[in-house]
């Protein structure tokens, strides 16, 4: 995904938008209620936009999860409409300690629930390190070892 960054009079704050569409494509046949469905393949569309505030403060809002059911008021079964799952959040960095909330509806029709998820995260780098250090191979540091000691007579 691309950032588009957002720029201020003060060059001491930074901020960016990052849209996102994914497409999660599954192939075990077609999937009763998904928007596309082309057998043996499967289509659910994701979209999303985060907006990032001095590498500190986050908000999110994205929807997935669409499908098309019949209509409970129906008794026929004719009547299709379309259901999505909407998801909101934000998210905050402190140094290394990072906390998100996300907050979503599952959209069931006529009696919706709601899901609250918090994530923390410890970042446990050293300061300035952007990067885990690589661990060295311990093979081939032992060929190299033992190809250049030369026996002693």
């Amino acid at each position: 995904a691309k950032r588009f960054p957002l720029f201020f009079a003060d060059s001491s704050r930074s901020a960016y938008i990052q849209p996102e569409i994914n497409f999660e494509v599954t192939t075990d046949g077609k999937r009763y209620g998904n928007l596309l469905n082309l057998n043996p393949l499967s289509v659910d569309p994701r979209a999303g936009l985060e907006f990032g505030y001095n590498n500190m403060v986050f908000v999110r809002a994205g929807v997935g999860n669409f499908q098309r059911i019949l209509s409970d008021a129906d008794t026929n079964n004719t009547t299709f409409h379309t259901l999505f799952q909407p998801s909101f959040g934000i998210g905050l960095r402190l140094k290394q300690l990072t906390i998100d909330y996300s907050f979503s509806s599952l959209n069931i029709e006529n009696n919706p629930l709601y899901s609250h998820f918090v994530s923390v995260r410890l970042d446990i780098l050293r300061k300035g390190n952007t990067m885990m250090p690589a661990v060295p191979d311990v093979r081939r540091t032992r060929k190299k070892q033992t190809s250049t000691s030369s026996p002693t007579s």
